[in-house]
């Protein structure tokens, strides 16, 4: 007889030995498609800058290049500001560009410089990769026209020689707020340039010259030789928040001089280093050069009363430190290492013969030109042309340009 009773706790009991050996089976396939999903590591680095302005937005660069799973570039993915400030959102996330935007509103506070973390996670659930990676970015949310922000970059010398100054040029294109300098000027406030770090002793900045953009670092004769080094220099601007470093390296070395041991320096020299002598040229020594050791020497000797008149010119190479006492004809042999003339076909020397008495001038430029660079440089000045003395020094520095290192004298009389 049937026993629909006991029917019903058998179909009750296969029905949940379904549904439990189903379940099971669901279980098991999630498992599998997780063991499946491969979860993202290595790293991404994020550009841009440091400051935004309340009520604006900023473009950042991202790098992917560290994240080991390159192919996960393909997938979906969101980037988060955690704990973001109200107003304070990512979007444009671009991953062929690499670019992302960080937007404000005018209800964001303000919000001193810190260490925010963003979150790179993937956003499709359908991928077969999972996980986030995190990275830190400094972002200060300030009010516009209170800060100044961006980059720049200074061109000029990385050569100062003891006592001497050298001039740099501010590249401002990418400073904010746009046209700073002009705005600073129009309100009689300045740009303040200052040394991070204690510099050498006796070295300074001049203030920054808002119409020209150059500023001017200065040393003294107290200022010791430094090798070649790194300074960073901190810019603020009058009444603004923030500041934006600079990097110059600067190398500062002794002065060259010039001195004979044959006679001092405006002294009178005997009558043997002249046409009323042996005409013998009078042994010099070069004292100091750049620590580097590169560039070359060009040495220039004049009658500064006769302004037309040159008496020798001679290219060095930074390791010559001295040139012997030699006779007129001992030049055109051309049998010292290092000594080379401006014009081929030119006498080396040719011996003071003055009437009466006239100062005679030794010009010594360290540059940071070749042998042979330099050369090709000097022959562009017509040497015994028809301008005279101080137009010629004048040319010559102007040729040099940013490559002239140094420049000394020396100086004595000759005559009867």
């Amino acid at each position: 007889m049937f026993n629909i009773k006991k029917f019903s706790c058998f179909l009750f009991v296969l029905l949940g030995i379904t549904f439990f050996s189903c379940d099971t089976k669901k279980s098991k396939n999630d498992k599998d498609n997780e063991k499946e999903k491969i979860k993202i590591s290595g790293k991404f680095t994020l550009t841009g800058s440091s400051i935004i302005a309340i009520g604006e937005s900023e473009i950042y660069s991202v790098d992917f290049a560290e994240i080991k799973q390159q192919e996960v570039l393909k997938s979906k993915f969101s980037l988060t500001i955690k704990d973001a400030p109200k107003g304070v959102a990512i979007t444009d996330l671009n991953l062929e560009k690499k670019t992302f935007k960080i937007n404000t509103t005018g209800d964001t506070p303000v919000t001193a410089e810190k260490q925010w973390t963003l979150i790179l996670s993937i956003s499709s659930e359908d991928e077969k990769y999972q996980g986030s990676l995190e990275t830190k970015l400094k972002i200060a949310f300030l009010k516009k026209g209170t800060f100044v922000a961006g980059n720049l970059s200074v061109s000029g010398s990385s050569y100062i020689s003891i006592g001497k100054e050298a001039e740099y040029l501010i590249n401002d294109s990418s400073l904010k707020p746009t046209g700073l300098f002009a705005t600073l000027k129009a309100e009689g406030k300045k740009f303040n340039l200052a040394f991070k770090e204690t510099p050498p002793t006796d070295m300074t900045i001049e203030a920054l010259d808002l119409d020209t953009k150059k500023f001017k670092i200065k040393t003294k004769d107290t200022t010791p030789a430094t090798a070649s080094a790194t300074y960073t220099i901190v810019a603020t601007a009058d009444g603004l928040q923030s500041s934006i470093e600079i990097s110059i390296p600067i190398e500062v070395a002794t002065k060259t001089t010039i001195t004979s041991p044959v006679v001092a320096a405006g002294a009178k020299i005997a009558d043997k280093y002249g046409a009323h002598g042996t005409r013998h040229f009078p042994p010099r020594n070069f004292k100091g050069k750049p620590s580097n050791g590169t560039g070359s020497r060009y040495l220039m000797f004049q009658d500064e009363d006769a302004k037309r008149v040159n008496h020798g010119m001679w290219i060095l190479k930074l390791n010559i430190n001295s040139m012997p006492e030699l006779g007129d004809r001992d030049f055109n042999t051309r049998s010292q290492s290092g000594l080379h003339e401006v014009k081929e076909q030119m006498e080396s020397y040719i011996a003071p013969s003055p009437p009466g008495t006239h100062t005679y001038k030794f010009y010594l430029f360290d540059t940071k030109l070749s042998h042979d660079d330099l050369k090709v440089q000097l022959k562009k000045i017509a040497f015994g042309g028809d301008f005279d003395d101080e137009n010629r020094i004048a040319k010559i520095r102007s040729l040099l340009g940013d490559n002239l290192l140094h420049e000394t004298s020396f100086s004595y009389d000759y005559g009867n």
